[in-house]
């Protein structure tokens, strides 16, 4: 039985029961692998750009689970897929710009499936904003510590904002961008995420290390980039209290 990373787990156990699953970008094949081994999903389609990652997730197959036999696709994106033919996409360990290209790159198709699980190497507030403009709604997120580093796992599902015009959309956008709410998402303060303060604290010593790297220089950039960084760590050392006494 094929054991996976903290990261790839929490992925994982956003896959709902029986969904037929795609793995876009899937690498190494090890999260198709993991679904079919834990009766999760029998209909698996695993696709990646390149010759050598399906290459490795061939062996991987034939190493760990050789009564497995997966859809196996070459493709960029969605591409590979045909308009709802799975319930859940997953991608997961790109970075999150790339993501946002190919939900991007066919609005259709992306809108046919019925959930995303999304785990951004970065740019996580990018990805939130996107699928905030696309119309998408975020049901669920969740931290996982995986060596160093802590990642973010969400799931969307394509749920057009009804209701609301073009000035008050972008009313909403802009109040979320102050706040940071796209980068802090609301739905880890709410559900008070065990790796929350650590995920914050470490966004205020990247702030103070550029605080400190600029604060000595004398140009228009570096005072503005001051002014910006003061300004987030104002706001998010707000944010690192009340999380910790959420806690307390």
């Amino acid at each position: 039985m094929i054991k996976l990373s903290e990261r790839l787990t929490t992925v994982a156990g956003f896959v709902e029961q029986d969904d037929r699953v795609a793995d876009i970008g899937s690498d190494h094949g090890h999260l198709p692998i993991y679904l079919y081994q834990n009766g999760i999903s029998r209909q698996i389609i695993l696709s990646d750009l390149n010759d050598g990652p399906l290459e490795k997730a061939r062996k991987n197959l034939a190493a760990l689970a050789p009564d497995f036999q997966p859809d196996i696709r070459q493709g960029d994106g969605l591409a590979p897929l045909q308009p709802g033919e799975v319930d859940t996409v997953v991608m997961a360990g790109m970075g999150g710009l790339l993501i946002c290209d190919i939900l991007a790159a066919d609005p259709e198709k992306t809108k046919s499936f019925r959930r995303f699980v999304l785990e951004p190497e970065n740019a996580e507030d990018k990805v939130r904003a996107f699928l905030f403009d696309k119309g998408f709604a975020i049901l669920a997120e969740k931290l996982a510590r995986d060596k160093e580093r802590i990642y973010q796992v969400l799931v969307a599902a394509p749920n057009p904002l009804e209701g609301l015009t073009l000035e008050e959309r972008a009313a909403v956008r802009s109040r979320f961008e102050e706040d940071m709410l796209f980068e802090i998402s609301p739905l880890l303060v709410f559900q008070n995420d065990p790796l929350l303060p650590e995920l914050i604290a470490g966004k205020i010593r990247q702030e103070e290390f550029i605080l400190a790297e600029t604060a000595e220089q004398d140009t228009e950039r570096s005072r503005e980039r001051c002014r910006q960084a003061e300004e987030r760590l104002a706001k998010l050392r707000i944010l690192y209290d009340q999380v910790t006494r959420r806690k307390d």
